[in-house]
């Protein structure tokens, strides 16, 4: 622009600026074109003050006395400016000096954004090895696990989402089940991105893991008992969480170290009859597990403390497992151990979560579980106060089973939970 060009551009924007309706109607203006991609269409100015309308009708050549509603056509824009001392500008020219940015329509706006988002994740692409390669075309084109989580974030900070992306998909590479080993979560996270707390519970970096992992096992993660979940979702891909906080109280029960010699520890717990905490680290170390030679390769696992103790007390030489409601993650694994070789005898709560509990075990170890003392008469004659809500109930739902189809159907009826301490009290012979 030439400076007699940039002289009268300058008196074009001062003339424009010193009058406050031209503000309004720009505005206008510019929304017409945003939403046009070009200039159209009819501007609506309401509720203008006497002098707005004056200088209005004065660029106008138009009598806007009486009007406080005025419409404005882009025709009469264009007219009007042809027909005035800033006719060498065009209306785009002015508006962009005007907002002192670029006219743009929203098409061109999201064109440009989805090519960003486009070439974000072509970025992203170029980090993956063929595992996560796999998982993102998941995650984008099939809109899978944690899609919104990956598009929220991309809106809200593409910079922590990038860094986050890439961590996991460094760490996919990495998983230290790939090596057949195990590491705790805060060791494998520093030695990914050199942040022990990278993983932590309810951060980025873990929820997309934890969305990987859910696609690499081909897993969904349910509401009920959703946190064991998880952990055991970590478990698989050698990666520890809360090793020494997840246990099963055990009793009679006897382990085998990697190398093959009886676990002494746990062996000397057995000699002298007594319970004892098992925890997800001593597990790691543990090839083989199995029950005490005088239990017939049966072991009793119960929900409740109390019945854990009549049975120490009253079978000193079985075997059992303490699940205290909810089974944590070191039971399963446990039980994985013992499997193979013993029969589960399984005794817990005739209430919703107790079938589900129920439930869970013989599915995942089939005929190795056995349903203890799970009677109808048990049911109806050990009723308890306990009022069983509709949203507890609805659980019931849940139940597909055959086993558990009469308790369950009982249950729907009555609506009232029983308890394994109320069963032993009115029949003591059946623990015993």
């Amino acid at each position: 622009m030439d400076s007699v060009r940039v002289a009268n551009m300058e008196e074009c924007q001062k003339y424009f600026k010193s009058r406050s309706v031209f503000r309004k109607l720009f505005q206008k203006t510019r929304q017409k074109y945003e939403s046009l991609g070009r200039l159209a269409g009819t501007m609506r100015l309401d509720n203008l003050t006497e002098k707005e309308r004056k200088d209005l009708g004065g660029f106008f050549q138009k009598d806007y006395k009486e009007t406080k509603t005025v419409f404005i056509s882009t025709k009469m824009l264009e007219q009007t400016l042809k027909n005035s001392k800033f006719a060498e500008f065009s209306w785009e020219e002015i508006l962009e000096q005007f907002f002192q940015e670029p006219l743009v329509s929203n098409k061109e706006i999201e064109q440009k954004q989805q090519q960003e988002k486009q070439e974000f994740f072509q970025n992203i692409d170029l980090a993956s090895g063929k595992l996560g390669k796999q998982w993102m075309e998941s995650v984008l084109r099939e809109k899978g696990k944690c899609y919104y989580t990956v598009i929220q974030n991309y809106k809200r900070d593409k910079a922590e989402l990038e860094q986050a992306l890439k961590s996991v998909l460094k760490a996919v590479d990495h998983l230290p089940i790939l090596e057949k080993k195990r590491k705790r979560l805060d060791v494998f996270a520093a030695s990914i991105t050199g942040n022990p707390h990278y993983f932590d519970e309810g951060t980025l970096g873990e929820r997309l893991l934890s969305a990987f992992l859910q696609f690499y096992f081909d897993l969904e993660l349910s509401t009920e008992n959703y946190i064991e979940q998880k952990r055991e979702l970590f478990y698989r891909a050698g990666i520890l969480k809360d090793e020494l906080s997840n246990y099963v109280l055990t009793y009679g029960i006897i382990g085998t170290d990697e190398d093959g010699r009886i676990h002494a520890g746990l062996k000397g717990f057995c000699e002298r009859k007594e319970a004892v905490l098992i925890t997800l680290q001593l597990l790691e170390k543990l090839s083989k597990a199995t029950s005490k030679p005088s239990s017939s390769k049966i072991i009793y696992v119960v929900e409740n403390p109390s019945i854990f103790s009549v049975l120490m007390e009253y079978k000193p030489d079985c075997s059992a497992l303490c699940t205290y409601g909810q089974p944590k993650l070191a039971t399963f694994v446990l039980m994985d151990l013992l499997a193979e070789e013993n029969q589960f005898y399984y005794a817990g709560d005739f209430d919703p979560e107790g079938l589900l509990i129920a439930q869970s075990l013989k599915q995942r170890y089939g005929a190795s579980v056995i349903f203890w003392n799970y009677l109808e008469a048990y049911y109806m004659e050990n009723l308890s106060q306990v009022n069983l809500s509709e949203k507890r109930l609805k659980k019931l739902e849940k139940i597909s089973i055959k086993e558990l189809q009469p308790i369950k159907k009982l249950m729907e009826k009555e609506k009232k939970a029983v308890y394994q301490e109320k069963i032993f009290d009115a029949h003591p012979e059946i623990f015993i």
